[in-house]
């Protein structure tokens, strides 16, 4: 029963050592299916096969934004190419186009940082909502025109490092669980609460990290950019506070660490209360209860919590 312990330590030695982090991803496939946790055998298929729209992006696939540029129509004539200054657009706008959230899998995201023929970089061309396009024309004076498409350019720098955030904090990770689990016998259900709870202490609970990337890169939804910035809807609020007092009163009918689920849910209630709630706290504190796993995450889900999520980056 020491494969758990050997494959941690080839993880590691892999990660240290510059290894493709889709290679490595293979020996953490395995590893998976030796813990056999529900929770991490979802993470890991997003990780290597993509991030599905209805799915949380850990926070460490987020990536501040570049330039916003679009193309407009104007006068029977196509200006291409336009920059547009973000600075003069709505706030909410800002929001939208300030950071990326990336759900392609991680031998994509390798493919985007591969130097081009002539051994350049390439510039990653990100497609913005249509959403936004009115927004754009009013910032362009002049006779009639229409935006007809918008884009930010990011750079594959930008997605070399996020690579390594995903290094970084898969390490994290495998040192923790090789640290605080006996690997060398077989994983009790209190180990399996570990292996969520480190989950919950590492993958879902890192700090946005942004930079500053012709592929288009597709699927992407956006995520709101500086916290200290943004307010929450009353809407919004009533949610969180809907679904809270629901899991509040199935707590004690849950089989799982009742102090730590509490602490979750009194630190969401502690935002809720205050003048000036921090949208990150909260989306953290959220995606950490459904993190608990099992009939938790099953009421979560019932409770809407992935639209509650998806609520507070409007």
């Amino acid at each position: 029963m020491d494969d758990k312990k050997k494959l941690a330590e080839r993880i590691i030695s892999g990660l240290t050592n510059g290894e493709n982090l889709s290679t490595v991803m293979l020996q953490v496939q395995l590893f998976v299916s030796l813990l056999d946790n529900d929770n991490l055998k979802r993470w890991l298929k997003s990780e290597q096969y993509g991030y599905p729209l209805d799915a949380v992006v850990p926070e460490y696939r987020h990536i501040g934004c570049g330039t916003l540029k679009a193309n407009i129509m104007a006068g029977g004539g196509m200006g291409e190419n336009f920059t547009i200054p973000t600075d003069v657009l709505p706030e909410h706008v800002q929001s939208l186009v300030s950071v990326v959230q990336f759900r392609e899998a991680v031998s994509t995201l390798e493919a985007y940082t591969a130097p081009s023929p002539d051994n350049k970089r390439q510039m990653l061309k990100v497609s913005m909502p249509s959403s936004i396009y009115r927004y754009v024309d009013e910032v362009l004076d002049g006779d009639w025109h229409r935006t007809t498409e918008a884009w930010v350019i990011i750079p594959s720098q930008s997605v070399i490092g996020m690579l390594e955030r995903i290094k970084s904090t898969l390490l994290d990770f495998i040192i923790k669980i090789k640290n605080e689990l006996e690997l060398d016998i077989d994983i009790s259900s209190v180990g399996q609460e570990k292996i969520n709870k480190i989950m919950n202490t590492t993958i879902y609970a890192n700090a946005v990290h942004t930079g500053t990337g012709d592929m288009n890169v597709s699927n992407n939804n956006m995520v709101i950019g500086d916290d200290a910035h943004i307010t929450i809807s009353p809407d919004s609020k009533q949610q969180i506070q809907e679904l809270v007092n629901q899991l509040n009163s199935l707590k004690s009918q849950l089989n799982i660490d009742e102090v730590e689920f509490t602490e979750y849910l009194d630190e969401i209630q502690k935002e809720l209360d205050s003048k000036m709630p921090s949208p990150k706290i909260l989306r953290q504190a959220l995606r950490a209860i459904k993190g608990f796993g099992g009939i938790v995450t099953e009421k979560a889900i019932e409770f809407g919590l992935d639209q509650v999520i998806a609520n507070i980056i409007v």
